[in-house]
């Protein structure tokens, strides 16, 4: 099992992170983001197929407005990119401050919120640390022989059985909205942003190599009211993706040297 350490400081020397391609690059090898891997099982992106889905959530929700629903494709696709942009932005400022958060508890004092997804990442971020440690925010795994690399939100250990865990937070507004069902592999799931996190988390645990029990997952939704909802833990533990996940890595294989198929920076 890797050794649990904090980030050391050629951490960027040893993997690099392209933010406009989305990709990773180590030893002259390009690595694909886990979040950009994990759209290929999806129909998120807007597409010509998909288009009369939006149009027609789009008409329903304006009619229950008693608006008028938009019609123009070229308007819808232009909206559907700007809302993914929003709740990006919602997201990372959020992030930002759960880490801040934790840097300040570092030194017994806190950190106020200043939007209602803050105040619910307050809320998340207080209820994890009551069992657990985090061990650190925002952690680089990566796998060679898969090709992938990502950032998980924490790795955390419970205080007293030591075991470890990780967890998510999203800022996505229904978890549970679905117009699909996931493709290949990933096929006997509904698609819906709370599989797709999960897909996300399972893969995480694998690239990080430490053992790591399903009910030690965790999703924490964040909302804008300042409220949030958790999914995963012993009580409703998350959907145990863990076989069709690595049967999806499988196709990715390459073949590297076995002592570099696991890192964990």
């Amino acid at each position: 099992m890797p050794i649990i350490q904090t980030k050391s400081k050629d951490t960027t020397n040893k993997i690099q992170f392209d933010a406009r391609s989305h990709t990773y690059k180590i030893n002259n090898t390009y690595l694909d983001s886990v979040t950009a891997w994990i759209g290929e099982y999806f129909c998120t992106p807007f597409k010509e197929g998909n288009k009369h889905i939006f149009m027609a959530h789009n008409k329903a929700k304006s009619n229950k407005n008693k608006g008028t629903g938009i019609t123009d494709a070229d308007i819808l696709q232009r909206l559907w990119t700007l809302g993914g942009q929003r709740a990006a932005s919602n997201g990372t400022a959020t992030h930002t401050y759960i880490e801040m958060l934790h840097l300040y508890r570092q030194y017994n004092d806190d950190l106020q919120w200043e939007t209602g997804y803050e105040q619910a990442g307050y809320v998340a971020y207080n209820t994890v640390v009551n069992n657990w440690s985090i061990i650190e925010l925002e952690r680089t795994v990566y796998s060679e022989e898969y090709r992938l690399a990502g950032h998980i939100d924490g790795v955390i250990q419970h205080k007293k059985s030591k075991v470890f865990g990780l967890l998510d937070w999203k800022t996505i507004g229904d978890m549970h909205k679905s117009y699909n069902t996931m493709k290949n592999e990933l096929s006997a799931y509904k698609e819906t942003p709370l599989n797709k996190a999960t897909v996300q988390l399972t893969t995480y645990a694998i690239l990080s190599g430490l053992e790591i029990d399903w009910s030690n997952l965790y999703i924490f939704q964040l909302k804008s009211d300042g409220t949030v909802v958790t999914f995963g833990g012993k009580k409703e533990p998350l959907p145990n993706m863990k076989k069709e996940v690595l049967e999806a890595l499988d196709r990715r294989k390459v073949i590297v040297n076995p002592e570099s198929i696991f890192k964990y920076l």
